[in-house]
């Protein structure tokens, strides 16, 4: 562990209200953008992968 505090991204299951952080959502900085055809457009320390509304993450 490099001792730096890194963002998340929490996905959160309306039916149930379960919050899920999964580790490919993590960095210094992220930016979520508006929905697009093929998911929330999510920009991690640069890289772009988006989001579908099951949950999927697309890199």
């Amino acid at each position: 562990m490099d001792g730096q505090l890194k963002q998340f991204v929490a996905l959160v299951t309306i039916n149930n209200n379960i919050h899920n952080i999964n580790e490919d959502l993590k960095g210094d900085y992220i930016k979520l953008s508006k929905n697009q055809d093929n998911g929330s457009k999510v920009e991690i320390d640069g890289n772009i992968m988006y989001i579908t509304n099951e949950g999927q993450i697309i890199k």
